[in-house]
């Protein structure tokens, strides 16, 4: 089953617009934070996250870390790598600057009210945790960041990130901090690879949660979604962000997003084995068995119908794009880590696939999203809705080739076996047999129709919605991809899904 009740998700109303040209001030500084140059140039300045006693030594061992407490305290393992924690003599100096994170904050910028409450609507209860911790450092509360990591560290034993903050604010303790990961030069050349993925993955969560939509908004391809379509999926591939909609009774709301990972070559797929993401809308084919998974993959993996109808138009190759989780030693993977996949962590998978139904959940992938209101959508729409009436118009008429005009006799689609014999015929077809069935009967009525919008070389909308033949029980689901020719929109391919 991909799908199931929403009862357990809280619904928390987004905060503020992610339209705007420049990130807020909270996402720009602790951008900075995280720069290792930024850190570095902070520290000469003497602004140093530093408090109590204590200090931290770093093992390497296989590439990741793992957190070992020399304490009375349980040991927490992190992707192979051992953090030490050493506690200095009674007495010993805590190490200069220890009160100076409220300096730092300040001289940065950073909006601790924004972080904390940004953080309530977070996708897991791992990531608002760790986005509490830099609410709280950028507050100038130490002791409460490093209590706050502690249990973050035990709460999630396989969040990388969260045992590598941890560990740098034990570090803090002792010493000045002049980078994210600033384990000992030794020690820490032997996991560069591991520490420049985190560090990676900790400014794209922050930068990618620290901008909310405004409340009513959506994300602006979703045009029209049916009442039958209970989920939409956005990603937004520049913020490492996956958004869930709900369709509901009171329209579209965003009611969960997640951190996610992208191909390692970026985005705009074009090629077999380019490791690059697809952009476009799509659609979940179906789910990949369990036992056939890699262990790469994690225990999940929901096919996308890359490459669709416009992917083939525009030459696009390729296939095999899956939404998967990640290998079961990992919590998550670096922003740029897939073969062109999008990877999530494995629970938030598992919870994002129980709201996807096969061919019917639209899954939109961007460059940047953008958001407005479902009313905005439908007036700069509203010549495509009305193109799309007066095909219905002609559709209802007896006369099976009144709504001929409204196909494209330009554009050819590549027909491949993976999109079925020519639609063209079938088409034809299904006409055919509908009037030898019932003399004069015109089509049959059209419902739960959907419209989703995308823009790239040329704009494209696909509708989906649902048709009862007479005598018929069940409505079969009919999609089709229009392009506008010559500023006249028109259909270049048409399918019945079953």
């Amino acid at each position: 089953m991909l799908s199931r009740s929403l009862m357990q998700i809280p619904v928390t109303p987004p905060a503020e617009d992610p339209r705007a040209d420049s990130p807020e001030p909270a996402a720009t500084a602790l951008s900075a934070l995280l720069d290792k140059g930024a850190a570095a140039r902070a520290h000469s300045r003497k602004m140093r996250l530093l408090w109590g006693a204590g200090m931290l030594a770093v093992v390497v061992a296989g590439g990741g870390y793992e957190l070992v407490q020399k304490t009375q305290e349980p040991a927490h393992w992190v992707n192979s790598a051992r953090v030490v924690e050493v506690k200095t003599k009674p007495g010993d100096p805590a190490g200069p600057g220890h009160t100076n994170a409220a300096d730092a904050a300040a001289a940065t910028g950073v909006s601790p009210q924004h972080l904390r409450q940004r953080e309530r609507r977070a996708s897991s209860a791992d990531e608002a945790q760790l986005l509490d911790v830099y609410g709280l450092l950028a507050s100038g509360e130490g002791e409460q960041a490093l209590l706050q990591a502690k249990r973050l560290a035990a709460d999630a034993p396989a969040f990388g990130l969260g045992h590598l903050l941890y560990a740098d604010l034990l570090n803090a303790q002792a010493q000045p901090v002049t980078g994210f990961g600033a384990a000992p030069a030794d020690w820490a050349a032997r996991a560069r690879d591991r520490l420049d993925e985190l560090t990676d993955e900790a400014r794209a969560r922050v930068q990618g949660a620290a901008l909310s939509p405004v409340p009513g908004t959506v994300p602006a391809p979703f045009v029209s979604l049916a009442p039958s379509v209970k989920h939409a999926v956005a990603v937004d591939v520049s913020r490492s962000r996956v958004y869930l909609i709900e369709n509901g009774p009171q329209g579209p709301t965003l009611i969960r997003e997640y951190y996610a990972s992208i191909g390692k070559n970026g985005m705009v797929k074009q090629l077999a084995g380019d490791q690059r993401t697809p952009l476009g809308v799509y659609f979940v084919t179906r789910e990949v068995p369990p036992a056939r998974l890699a262990p790469r993959y994690g225990k999940q993996a929901l096919v996308l119908n890359y490459p669709n109808p416009y992917d083939r138009l525009q030459g696009r190759e390729g296939d095999g794009i899956w939404l998967h989780g990640v290998p079961a030693n990992l919590y998550s993977r670096a922003p740029m880590a897939t073969d062109g996949c999008i990877a999530l962590a494995n629970p938030y998978l598992a919870e994002l696939a129980g709201f996807i139904e096969a061919q019917g959940t639209p899954i939109v992938i961007a460059e940047h999203l953008e958001w407005a209101t479902p009313a905005d959508l439908r007036q700069r729409h509203a010549e495509f809705i009305a193109s799309f009436d007066r095909w219905r118009a002609a559709r209802d008429q007896a006369d099976p080739l009144a709504s001929q005009a409204f196909y494209s006799t330009t554009v050819q689609l590549p027909e491949a076996e993976a999109l079925g014999p020519p639609w063209r015929q079938q088409l034809r077809d299904e006409q055919q047999q509908r009037q030898q069935k019932h003399p004069g009967a015109t089509a049959p009525p059209i419902d739960r129709l959907s419209i989703v919008s995308w823009q790239d070389r040329q704009a494209l909308m696909v509708v989906t919605f649902s048709e009862a033949e007479t005598g018929e029980h069940h409505a079969r689901t009919r999609r089709q991809y229009w392009l506008q020719e010559g500023g006249t929109w028109r259909i270049f391919y048409e399918r019945s899904l079953v």
